[in-house]
């Protein structure tokens, strides 16, 4: 106090209007200083609840093009099967054809299976 005194040329019992004006400053710069504080906290937050809603709407298209995705795979599987079972359905009709008509297959289904059968088990040799 005595520095300040000497400094600022006052007398002595001045002291106490010149640290009343520190006092004063230091309120003041702590005050800015938490304001400023307080605007960059809030510039975060709201950066940050703006990312969260751009996330959010991402999402909800991600789930939407997900539920389109789930439906189209839904019709084709069902176009699939029906195709599956036309196709079924004109071979077994052509194999009816060919029995009314006398024609046989170059390569019968039924002795293929036969022959399936009889080479995917390994043959019987007697020991003697």
């Amino acid at each position: 106090m005595e520095v300040l005194q000497k400094v600022a040329r006052v007398k002595r019992g001045k002291g106490k209007v010149i640290i009343c004006a520190m006092l004063a400053a230091s309120l003041a710069a702590a005050v800015e200083e938490r304001n400023q504080r307080s605007g960059q906290a809030e510039a975060v937050v709201d950066s940050l609840q703006a990312a969260v809603e751009t996330l959010r709407e991402l999402l909800r298209e991600s789930k939407r093009l997900l539920e389109e995705e789930r439906c189209q795979n839904i019709i084709l599987k069902e176009e699939l099967r029906n195709q599956l079972l036309r196709d079924a359905d004109s071979l077994a009709e052509t194999e009816v054809v060919r029995a009314e008509k006398g024609i046989l297959s170059i390569y019968p289904q039924g002795d293929l299976k036969g022959a399936k059968e009889t080479a995917g088990s390994p043959p019987h040799i007697p020991v003697g």
